[in-house]
């Protein structure tokens, strides 16, 4: 258990076990999001209750789900937002790219740039990290096919990418800039 104390050390505050309930209380930054009670019961029969400060949480199980999952769902929801800050800034830096080129190119050149997406094939991995892996989303990379030419831009990732914070972040760029 010290293990995964340590891992999750940068947010931990404090593990309990009490009236048949495993407690693990954690401090994330206030921009985070907390995935939804539902798919946390779903995923690792954990639920969380906001604490009076604004950035605590309190996530529990009964204990007789075991006191690791707990953790996991830490894990899984560090794991979520660090991704999503990654995602936020790569969106960034390509929109940046974006606008570079919009500014450089030609309006027919502009007008043949397409965006082609390809799903990755999910590793072989334990049963739980299988779960995991189908409900955190991939990265998605962006690679300009040829520097000079800048004629096809190719995005690659998942497909079935849905995560509203990403898109609405991604809606108040365009917005802002207009």
């Amino acid at each position: 258990m010290q293990k995964r104390i340590e891992k999750i050390n940068q947010y931990f505050n404090d593990f309990k076990v009490c009236d048949g309930l495993v407690f693990i209380s954690v401090d994330f930054p206030k921009k985070w999001q907390i995935p939804s009670n539902e798919l946390l019961e779903e995923m690792f029969k954990t639920k969380y209750v906001n604490k009076n400060d604004g950035t605590g949480y309190y996530f529990f199980s009964p204990i007789e789900n075991g006191i690791y999952n707990v953790f996991d769902t830490v894990d899984f929801t560090i794991d979520f937002n660090l991704n999503l800050e990654e995602k936020t800034k790569l969106l960034q830096e390509k929109t940046e790219e974006l606008k570079k080129l919009f500014v450089e190119l030609p309006i027919e050149t502009l007008k043949t740039i397409e965006f082609k997406y390809s799903e990755k094939k999910p590793k072989n991995t334990r049963k739980n990290n299988k779960k995991k892996n189908n409900n955190s989303e991939e990265i998605l990379k962006t690679e300009i096919s040829d520097n000079t030419d800048y004629s096809t831009i190719t995005v690659t990732g998942d497909k079935n990418n849905e995560n509203n914070s990403l898109l609405d972040f991604a809606q108040d760029l365009v917005n802002n800039e207009q």
